[in-house]
């Protein structure tokens, strides 16, 4: 399957080649030359400036709501429509992390470190597209020290348990991870709030992940981290495609960064991640 990724703002678009395929492109749109996707939802056609970068062929476009990190794939029916604009129906209004998303269909996410990864099967008809932050996997705010766990509801296995309801195997899907922080998300051992906290979480990584570079120097990577749950529950490591995106480090020739960064920036900036199926 053909994926495009556009690394850049819709200025000045660079384009990297994932993997091949005509029916789905993936592109990543940050915060270089003053850019920020962070949208106001109340606001009349607050979606215009993204429905203008769809392609002709996208006449749905879906927006979820992700902060809470419910893990939920929302059915297409759950979303709130938000009326058309330029010939394209806009759906949003719902506390989600992903959808499924059909040809003619497109998907949004708007967000500051928080990769998105897109899950899809080897003949392009089933592709599921999420954002997937690290409570979306990990038992985190339940745990104050002691043994971390998988989330009930991971955003990862809720996709895979709907490809499986479709008789996709797992060994068929393919995963693409675009858009996330490597850097700069600290889990500092030393903390006097979370200390115990964090080193419970970095040991919990080292055994369900051995030999992995998920936390290097008291940081999390985040895209690393998606990648060997995704190896971890049964997609082959060769069907998995990241990008060499950093939010947190990635800058221009003049210094500048290139993406809206949570861990740097706080929160008032966000990235652009946008899905097509064709």
């Amino acid at each position: 399957m053909n994926v495009l990724l556009n690394t850049r703002t819709r200025k000045s678009p660079a384009q990297l080649d994932i993997e091949s395929t005509e029916n789905m492109t993936i592109r990543a749109f940050g915060a270089s030359g003053g850019e920020n996707w962070k949208l106001d939802r109340s606001e009349p056609n607050w979606a215009q400036p993204i429905v203008d970068l769809l392609s002709p062929t996208t006449k749905r476009l879906f927006l979820p709501v992700p902060y809470k990190m419910n893990g939920l794939i929302a059915p297409q029916n759950h979303f709130k429509g938000e009326g058309s604009l330029n010939g394209t129906k806009v759906f949003g209004g719902i506390h989600a992390d992903g959808v499924r998303i059909g040809p003619g269909e497109g998907f949004g996410l708007m967000s500051g470190d928080c990769p998105t990864v897109i899950i899809y099967d080897g003949s392009g008809k089933y592709v599921f597209a999420a954002h997937c932050g690290l409570k979306d996997l990990v038992q985190f705010d339940s745990n104050r020290i002691g043994t971390f766990a998988l989330q009930s509801y991971s955003v990862i296995q809720n996709i895979i348990t709907k490809a499986h309801h479709r008789r996709v195997s797992r060994s068929h899907l393919h995963a693409a991870i675009v858009c996330g922080i490597r850097t700069g998300l600290q889990y500092r051992i030393d903390d006097e709030k979370y200390g115990e906290k964090n080193l419970a979480l970095q040991n919990w990584c080292k055994v369900r992940y051995p030999y992995r570079p998920i936390i290097v120097h008291e940081e999390i990577n985040m895209v690393e981290f998606v990648k060997a749950e995704l190896e971890k529950l049964g997609i082959p490591p060769d069907s998995i495609s990241t990008d060499q995106v950093d939010t947190f480090s990635d800058k221009d020739k003049s210094g500048e960064p290139l993406w809206a960064s949570h861990s740097r920036d706080g929160s008032n900036k966000r990235n652009l991640v946008l899905v097509e199926h064709h």
